[in-house]
């Protein structure tokens, strides 16, 4: 899916510190919003989680988006929305996210992406599925 980006470690560092993320999210500046939103909810959640201040730490002086984002202080968890992506192999997709609580593991979430049934390109999805190496279970 992130194919393009350099790390994907880290969705903060990767939208406001890649260069790819511009091209990639054709909506760049909503997304950087969302993004910032929550992390602020993730550091309500777990105020003295020193993982958010270290990427608070290391983004806010190499983006003015970020910073300025920042010191909004809004706060608002992912939990759905469509979005569009402008993938560098197989071109614009259209999914829908929705953010699932993990009842055993309160603290972390899964976002799981479907494709639209009404996307211009439904078979991007499934050329991006094609594209991606079948590794072997041992």
């Amino acid at each position: 899916m992130y194919s393009g980006f350099g790390d994907t470690d880290n969705l903060a560092r990767m939208v406001f510190l890649d260069p790819a993320a511009r091209d990639f999210y054709a909506d760049w500046q909503h997304v950087a919003t969302q993004v910032v939103g929550n992390l602020r909810s993730g550091l309500t959640r777990f105020p003295n989680d020193d993982r958010v201040a270290e990427v608070v730490d290391e983004i806010s002086p190499r983006s003015t988006v970020f910073a300025e984002l920042w010191a909004t202080h809004d706060v608002r968890p992912r939990t759905s929305e469509d979005k569009v992506f402008h993938h560098p192999r197989v071109g614009e997709l259209h999914l829908h996210f929705e953010a699932l609580e993990v009842a055993d593991a309160p603290d972390q979430r899964l976002f799981v992406y479907c494709a639209l049934e009404n996307g211009p390109i439904p078979d991007a999805v499934a050329l991006l599925e094609s594209l991606t190496p079948v590794t072997a279970s041992a």
